[in-house]
């Protein structure tokens, strides 16, 4: 199912991480695997289809924040993906990659060279700011 060519049935399975995720039904329990590669090759799919998937895309932003945050080895092959919805010209897309990257830099310290490394526009930063 991750490979189908449909978007009904990819958003189904974008909503069916999520009830995963979150531990609600229906969803089957965490220890039945999932490939990850099927599941990078749905994430990539929904964020660069143009016809479909808006109310979709930020949710596939925070499962790939929630993945790199428990996984942070996975980055290789995340990063690439979150481009996609930085890179993006709409508002929503751009606005809640920017948010992910963001996250992952306060979440995982340890990757913020690889961060500034794929996003090289950006000027990531992991100071405390000074208390007031």
């Amino acid at each position: 199912m991750f490979e189908s060519p449909y978007d009904d049935v990819r958003l189904k399975l974008i909503e069916y991480l999520e009830n995963r995720f979150a531990r609600r039904m229906p969803a089957l329990p965490k220890q039945v695997p999932l490939d990850p590669e099927h599941v990078r090759l749905l994430w990539a799919t929904v964020l660069l289809n143009i016809q479909r998937g808006s109310r979709a895309k930020p949710v596939v932003v925070g499962q790939i924040v929630r993945r790199l945050t428990e996984r942070s080895e996975d980055a290789a092959q995340l990063l690439p993906i979150l481009k996609v919805a930085l890179r993006s010209s709409r508002g929503p897309e751009w606005r809640v990659g920017l948010a992910g990257v963001v996250q992952l830099v306060e979440r995982q310290p340890q990757l913020e060279k690889l961060l500034q490394e794929s996003f090289p526009e950006l000027q990531l930063c992991c100071e405390e700011f000074p208390e007031t």
